[in-house]
C-alpha cells in the first residue's frame, strides 16, 4: 500500500468520522430539544389543569357558603314569620314553605348540574393529557428506532472500510501475476 493510498484511506476515515460526529451531534440536539419541549408542554398542562381545579374548588366553596348563608337567612325569616302568624295563617305559611322548598330544590339542581359539567370537562382534559403522553412515548420510541438504524448503518460502513484494503491487496497481487504471465 502506497503512502497516497494510506492518505486517501485516512482521509476517508476522517471524513466519515466527521460526518458521524455531525449526525450524532445533530441527533443529540434534536432529542434534547424535543425532550425540553415535551417537558415544558407537560409542565404547562399540569399547571393549567391544577389552576383550573383550584379555581373550580374555590368557586364551588364560595357558592356553597353563599348558598348556606342564603338558606339560613331564608329559614330564619320563615321561622319568624311563622311565630307571628301561626294563628290564622296556616295555609299562607304552607305555601311559603312550598315556595322555599321549590327554590332550594332548583338551586340544588343547578349546583349539581354545574358540578357534573365541570367533572365531565375535567375528565375530557385528563383524556387529552393521557393521549398527549401516549403520543410523546410513541415519538420517543420512533426517535430511538431511528437512532438505532443510524448506528447500524455506521457499523456497516465501518465493516465495509475494513474490507477495502484486503480487496486492493488481492487486486495488486492478481495484477503482478498477470504481468508475470505476460512476460513469460
Amino acid at each position: 500500500m502506497t503512502k497516497d493510498d494510506r492518505q486517501f484511506i485516512t482521509g476517508l476515515f476522517q471524513a466519515l468520522n466527521q460526518k458521524i460526529d455531525g449526525v450524532e451531534s445533530s441527533l443529540n440536539q434534536k432529542i434534547e430539544g424535543f425532550e425540553s419541549s415535551v417537558n415544558q408542554k407537560i409542565e404547562g398542562f399540569e399547571s393549567s389543569v391544577s389552576q383550573k381545579i383550584e379555581g373550580f374548588e374555590s368557586s364551588v366553596s364560595q357558592k356553597i357558603e353563599g348558598f348556606e348563608s342564603s338558606v339560613s337567612q331564608k329559614i330564619d325569616g320563615v321561622e319568624s314569620s311563622l311565630n307571628q302568624k301561626i294563628d290564622g295563617v296556616e295555609s299562607s305559611v304552607s305555601q311559603k314553605i312550598d315556595g322555599v322548598e321549590s327554590s332550594l330544590n332548583q338551586k340544588i339542581d343547578g349546583v349539581e348540574g354545574k358540578l357534573m359539567t365541570e367533572v365531565r370537562r375535567n375528565g375530557v382534559l385528563i383524556e387529552q393529557n393521557t393521549a398527549s403522553i401516549e403520543w410523546l412515548v410513541e415519538s420517543n420510541q420512533t426517535m430511538n428506532d431511528r437512532l438505532t438504524r443510524v448506528e447500524d448503518k455506521v457499523d456497516r460502513i465501518e465493516e465495509n472500510t475494513t474490507v477495502l484494503p484486503a480487496i486492493r491487496m488481492t487486486l495488486k497481487n492478481h495484477g503482478k501475476r498477470l504481468t508475470a504471465l505476460e512476460a513469460a
